[in-house]
């Protein structure tokens, strides 16, 4: 984990692209789990709108502009809640920063799942005693066999 990172807004940052994160939508939620650390999340609110540009690649400065074009909410209000919502994800291993020079996709063509709800992060560490004794084999793409 990545206790003392401090993310600057400009810095770019996706999901990684091994396949030791892994994400699902589940109702109105998006469950993630670090096959690294048996920890997964739960995030809800706006953070499954941010983690859906976060799986593009993009700043915390994109996203708070982004968030800004979408929905009614105070500025400084929802900057202070996606620089908070990145650095867990960041500090969690569930996202990476990446070379600046990275191409960031155009955000405002992306919609938004609805009006502005504070970004939720969960974590839950009921599975990582298991992982530590049985850790999960690799991971197998589907779709990728020839």
């Amino acid at each position: 984990m990545k206790e003392d990172a401090i993310l600057l807004r400009e810095t770019v940052l996706r999901v990684p692209d091994d396949e030791q994160v892994v994400s699902q939508m589940a109702d109105d939620e998006v469950v993630i789990i670090n096959f690294n650390t048996g920890v997964y999340f739960a995030l809800g609110g706006s953070g499954v709108d941010f983690w859906s540009l976060l799986e593009r690649g993009t700043t915390i400065v994109a996203m708070t502009e982004w968030g800004m074009a979408h929905w009614d909410v105070a500025s400084s209000s929802l900057a202070a809640d996606v620089e908070a919502f990145s650095h867990n994800l960041y500090t969690a291993g569930l996202i990476v920063a990446v070379n600046s020079d990275a191409p960031i996709p155009v955000l405002q063509r992306i919609p938004s799942s609805g009006i502005y709800v504070t970004p939720r992060f969960e974590k839950f560490d009921d599975l990582a005693d298991s992982f530590a004794i049985d850790p999960p084999l690799p991971m197998v793409s589907v779709g990728k066999h020839k």
